[in-house]
């Protein structure tokens, strides 16, 4: 693997996984070629807040994928 190769991490996390994932990407490191997508355990009917919740202290950009999108690290 080069160094400037992409690596995709996915974490999955239930609805009760808030606190778990805010301390996970509050301590990500902000050097890497890592794109991390989460995908969280909830009812298709419900708006998730996560990508504010994840944004308020984390030292790398939060955002929701959206379909089609080519992911880049952050």
């Amino acid at each position: 693997m080069k160094n400037n190769d992409l690596i995709y991490i996915g974490i999955g996390a239930s609805a009760g996984g808030l606190e778990a994932l805010q301390n996970l990407v509050n301590h990500i490191p902000t050097n890497t070629n890592f794109t991390y997508i989460v995908a969280q355990h909830l009812s298709p009917t419900y708006k998730s807040l996560l990508v504010e919740l994840l944004s308020k202290d984390a030292p790398i950009k939060i955002k929701a994928a959206e379909d089609g999108e080519l992911l880049l690290p952050q």
